[in-house]
């Protein structure tokens, strides 16, 4: 059974098109779940759309702390049911929750 993966994304997302495009050939046993972005006009999430892979972005305007934004998009994450998250030209500090390390 393949896990479920969260890819996080800041800019053009062709590491994300890449990560299809292995899942699509069965070279990569995963299904990307959820991308998420901090970022409102990245291309990634143009690219999740037409690859039909939920996303949303979270607090483009800076106004979370790390800490909290780490928080939100934990709390999306495991409600996405994912068990792997993906840091993808993620342009930003993020806290990684004791539950996630490793």
């Amino acid at each position: 059974m393949s896990k479920k993966v969260a890819v996080l994304v800041s800019g053009g997302g062709r590491s994300l098109e890449n990560l299809a495009t292995l899942q699509s050939s069965g070279e990569l046993s995963a299904e990307l779940s959820l991308v998420i972005s901090n970022k409102e006009g990245a291309f990634a999430l143009q690219r999740a759309s037409r690859l039909n892979i939920p996303s949303l972005v979270i607090d483009p305007e800076r106004v979370l702390s790390a800490e909290q934004f780490s928080e939100r998009a934990f709390q999306e994450i495991s409600a996405a049911g994912c068990q792997l998250v993906v840091l993808a030209g993620f342009l930003r500090y993020l806290p990684i929750p004791s539950g996630w390390e490793g």
